[in-house]
Formats: C-alpha cells, structure tokens, sequence
C-alpha cells in the first residue's frame, strides 16, 4: 500500500520548474514599475524646480481691478483735418450722381494739389544726364576675352571668356548667343564658340589658336563678334568688337612673349576701329510721313576698290535691305553695272520703296546697303564684297545717325542725299 501511495520524483521536479518561473517575470516586472515611479518622480521634481525659477524671476502682479484707478489719465487724440470735405459728408446712397461728380472733382483737385511738384524744387545733382548725342555709338554690351603669344612657336592664343549686359533679341526676353574670332585683316581661319542657351551673360570659356609670325602682328586686328539666332534660325549680328595688336607688340623677332591680360571692350554694331574698304556712296532718303512709306535711292558710287585678279567682266551691283526690330522687311539689288571706280547709277532702276507696318515708324527702323562684285571666270569666280554702309538710329556710324536724324526732322517727301563710306 505504501508503494501505491508514493509521488514519483519526476512529477515533484516538473512542479518545481513553474513556481521559478512566476518568482523570475515578477521580479522583471517590479524592476520595470520601480524604474518607471522612478523617472515619474524626476519629471515631476523637475517640473517644479523650472516654476519655482519661474515665479522667482516674475515680479509679483496685482490685479488692476481690485485696486482701481484713482486718478484720471489726461490723453489728446491726433486729430486729422481734411479739407472740402465737411459739405459732403452724407452717405454714398443719399449722395446724387452730379453731387458724387463734383465730390470726386474737388477731391482730385486738392488731392493733387499738395503733391505738385514745381520745377524749381528739383535737384539737378541727384539725378543722372543722359547724352543723346549722335557722336557715341550705342553699345550692345561687352565682350571679353584675353590674348597671350608665344614667339618660340609664332602662336597667338584668344582665350574667349564671355560677354555681358546682351540686349535681348526679337521680344524673348533672353538670347542664345555664340562668338566668332577672326583675325583681321586676313580672314581666315574663322572660328566659332559654342552655342550659350536662354542666356544675356555667356561664359564661353574657348580657347582659339593662330599661327602669326612676330614680325607680322603689328598688322593685325582681332575682331570678336556675337552672334544670335532669330525666329527662323537666322543668324543677326548683335554686335562686334576689334583690338589692334600694335599696340602689345613690336617688330623685333627677339621681343619676349606678351599676355594682355583680361580685355573687356564694348560691342558695336559697327565700330570705327574697323578696317575701311574704301569707296563710298551717295544716298539719297525721302519718307512720306501720312502714308510711312520710304524711298532709298543709290544714286552714285566711287573710289570702288575691285581686286586685281578679276576680269574684265566682272559686275558690281548693290543689295539694300530694310530692318524693323532686327527683322528684314524687304531687300532688293540694283541692275549689274560694268567694272570700274566710279559707277552711276539710274534713278529708275535703283530706287527702293517700302511702306513700313502701320505700328512702326522711323525710330525703329534700320537700312544696310552691301556693294558686290560678281564674276563668273577666272581665279575671282564668284561674288566678293566690297563694302558695306548702314543708316538707322542703331547702326553705330555717325554719319549713318546724322543721315537718319536730318531724315526724321525733314518735311514729308523732302530728298535728302549723303555720302556715306564703305567698310
């Protein structure tokens, strides 16, 4: 019986296992409760340590409505006068219409009154004059670039840095501008930077090389000129700039290399220091100002430099061309005269006529004219330019504005003629 009775030893030690398991999660769980009391009870000693700061830092405050004001506090209020005022002071909706007419007449009148400005009350220091003279080009931004020589290797490097201050071109707003390097008075090479996008202050960062020996740089002239593209991806000259070399070199072959530094120089639609082709021609503007319509008149040419190699029969003629806003209007070209120095021209034949938009007047318009020499045989096959001339308030020759300015000022259908050189 007493065998019967008896726990097996296995059963009391699976027993034991759950009892330390409780006393083990327990103990974990008391630790976490006095862990969290304990970060509850610094919170909260911290919370009034800061008000205890706090209301040693804010002096004492009484209310203003127990105590209550004893005293009177005397205060004057600005006080606005506003005159003609007084009579119409009623209500917009009982005010008639002729009565709300002559309110809003009397207000203009003695409202505009006390801001008149008088002549005499300017100061002429405080503002800038402007010269709108016609002896300085106008300016269509700048450009700059650098040019360094190397006599060892007769090399004359144009490191093209960027231009500035562009005008933008055909109402954009913006421009794509590009720059070619050529070196006068040769030509060639020509070379051409890369297209700057929606941009009036291009960086172009290009570097351009010519052989030139060091006895022939006092001859030369490097041109820089900016190009952008219109509407139809036409090529428009916005402006060009030219720098002798004589005056950074000598014709010693012994003189040492010579950098110019950072040259920065205005850009000019046609600037003087430009080689001159010679020859010259006589034009001859008339504008109906009723109608806008205006003639152009070729009427002589002379001093005409053609090349030696061509032949005999080679023609001259001359391409003129009317500009709105950097847009050609129309173009037109004379009949071919023979070769020779001096050609006249007919009246008939070489007459121009266009009638400028209705929007548009003189001050917005500008003429090129081109002379050409053409020929079909020999070494000077093919056409070569002998020079060129514009007149317009934007061209940047004296002349050219002189001509255009006694145009504008003439009476309407007056003649006047001018003689304008070739470059």
């Amino acid at each position: 019986m007493a065998n019967d009775t008896e726990v097996p030893k296995d059963l009391v030690r699976h027993a034991d296992i759950p009892v330390a398991l409780l006393g083990s999660v327990g103990a974990a769980v008391a630790l976490l409760v006095i862990i969290l009391l304990f970060f509850l009870w610094r919170w909260h000693q911290r919370r009034l340590r800061k008000k205890h700061q706090l209301s040693r830092l804010t002096p004492p405050m009484t209310s203003s409505v127990t105590q209550g004001v004893k005293h009177t506090i005397d205060f004057v209020l600005p006080t606005i006068q506003i005159s003609e005022m007084t009579e119409d002071s009623e209500t917009d909706f009982a005010r008639s219409y002729s009565d709300t007419e002559q309110y809003a007449a009397r207000f203009k009148r003695s409202y505009l009154g006390r801001y008149a400005i008088e002549p005499a009350g300017f100061q002429k220091g405080l503002y800038q004059e402007t010269h709108t003279g016609i002896n300085v080009p106008p300016t269509a931004g700048r450009v700059g670039f650098r040019l360094q020589y190397n006599t060892a290797r007769q090399t004359l490097l144009v490191r093209l840095l960027g231009a500035a201050d562009l005008p933008p071109a055909f109402k954009r707003g913006t421009a794509n501008p590009f720059a070619k390097v050529t070196l006068l008075p040769d030509k060639t090479p020509k070379f051409a930077s890369r297209v700057q996008k929606n941009t009036l202050n291009p960086c172009f960062g290009d570097i351009f090389s010519f052989n030139v020996k060091r006895t022939q740089l006092a001859s030369k002239t490097v041109r820089v000129a900016i190009w952008d593209h219109d509407r139809f991806s036409r090529k428009v000259l916005v402006g060009q700039a030219c720098y002798q070399l004589k005056e950074n070199c000598t014709n010693d072959e012994s003189a040492k290399d010579f950098d110019t530094q950072d040259l920065w120089l205005d850009l000019l639609l046609d600037p003087e220091t430009s080689q001159s082709r010679g020859g010259a021609l006589l034009i001859s503007l008339s504008y109906q100002k009723e109608s806008g319509q205006l003639t152009c008149s070729m009427s002589q040419a002379q001093g005409l430099k053609v090349p030696a190699t061509a032949d005999r029969d080679a023609v001259i003629y001359i391409k003129c061309a009317l500009y709105v806003d950097k847009h050609i209007l129309r173009s037109c070209k004379t009949p071919p005269q023979p070769r020779a120095s001096e050609v006249a021209f007919s009246d008939e034949t070489s007459s121009f006529s266009v009638r400028l938009p209705v929007e548009h007047d003189l001050s917005s318009a500008n003429v090129l004219l081109i002379c050409s020499a053409h020929c079909r045989l020999g070494t000077f096959s093919g056409k070569t330019l002998l020079g060129r001339c514009r007149l317009g308030p934007q061209c940047g020759s004296d002349i050219g504005i002189r001509h255009w300015k006694e145009l504008s000022n003439a009476p309407s259908g007056e003649s006047i003629s001018r003689w304008h050189s070739l470059r």
